[in-house]
């Protein structure tokens, strides 16, 4: 089903609004800690939250609000390839009443992701895709086809996430860089649907949260970020100075 997407006034065609917000490892990890999840379902349910309350006004409404969650399957299964090896899931959120307390979207968002993120459900995905290219009416089936209906089904897909947030966790680099290397970003490019994607990384102490738009205010970002100071979890922000 379509999920909610994201309204505003646009930038000018090819300008994108990149925004970082710097957090401080330990404090993050302990407002996750305080509500007995993990960061990244923390993270899930504040970006919920702040569309719901930023966008929807607090209010119930006919569609839900979808978080696209890319899966590192290397954690799950062992894999040391270079290449790209993970999966998504959705994290939906349908706002039924009025200002739903953070909780109640902290547990639900929990609950899913205990739901879908377990090896025995990436494993029914993958041999589901794994069969579907091994069945040969599909193998002879000429290339140009197969695009047309893989690009097809990604947009078809991609109108069900109101957003993507990836939390690609801690980097790690050899110990004769470290001195050299104060940060890392992490920058996703938005798509015709998902007007503002949300990436997530951190090295050393620093955790890194950055948005990227084609939106000419940064509502989502500030509203996100207040809800993280909220919680006390203080934040340094900088940007590419495009936002107003």
């Amino acid at each position: 089903k379509a999920a909610y997407h994201l309204e505003g006034q646009y930038l000018a065609q090819g300008a994108e609004n990149i925004i970082h917000g710097c957090v401080d490892l330990k404090e993050l990890k302990a407002a996750s800690k305080g509500k007995g999840v993990s960061i990244t379902k923390y993270l899930t349910a504040c970006l919920i939250w702040t569309i719901y309350e930023e966008y929807l006004g607090g209010l119930p409404g006919r569609q839900h609000i979808g978080v696209n969650l890319p899966i590192n399957l290397r954690a799950f299964f062992g894999s040391t390839t270079t290449s790209n090896f993970f999966a998504v899931t959705a994290i939906d959120y349908h706002p039924e009443g009025e200002h739903e307390p953070f909780d109640r979207i902290l547990d639900l968002v929990s609950r899913q992701m205990d739901d879908k993120i377990v090896k025995e459900k990436l494993e029914e995905t993958i041999s589901y895709n794994v069969s579907n290219e091994k069945k040969w009416y599909v193998r002879i089936i000429p290339l140009f086809v197969k695009w047309l209906a893989l690009g097809f089904i990604f947009r078809r897909n991609d109108r069900a996430h109101t957003i993507t947030l990836s939390n690609i966790g801690p980097i790690a680099v050899e110990e004769e860089y470290r001195d050299d290397i104060e940060q890392f970003h992490l920058i996703i490019g938005v798509s015709k649907r998902q007007n503002a994607k949300c990436a997530v990384c951190a090295y050393g102490q620093d955790v890194m949260i950055s948005f990227t738009s084609v939106f000419e205010d940064s509502r989502l970002e500030d509203r996100f970020f207040d809800k993280l100071r909220e919680d006390g979890i203080n934040v340094r922000m900088e940007s590419n100075g495009i936002a107003k």
